[in-house]
């Protein structure tokens, strides 16, 4: 996903609001001599993991587990 996207996404919400977010930039990621990843490295993990459901199971746990915060009931 793009920056912008993300932006635009929030721009929906009062700036006052709370939320859960969670995303990974590349400068977050470096290697065993903490060299950071290449742009073509990134690239190729952000295509491969868009490839693969992305956050699609990760958002489905996340919801339980907010779903059994809030209800107090669900799995979890």
């Amino acid at each position: 996903m793009k920056a912008w996207e993300v932006i635009r996404m929030l721009e929906r919400y009062p700036k006052d609001e709370e939320l859960c977010v969670s995303w990974w930039g590349k400068e977050l990621f470096t290697d065993a001599d903490d060299k950071p990843c290449t742009d073509e490295q990134w690239l190729k993990a952000v295509e491969d993991f868009d490839a693969n459901e992305g956050y699609e199971h990760i958002n489905t746990k996340i919801w339980e587990i907010l779903n059994y915060v809030i209800y107090e009931k669900g799995d979890f």
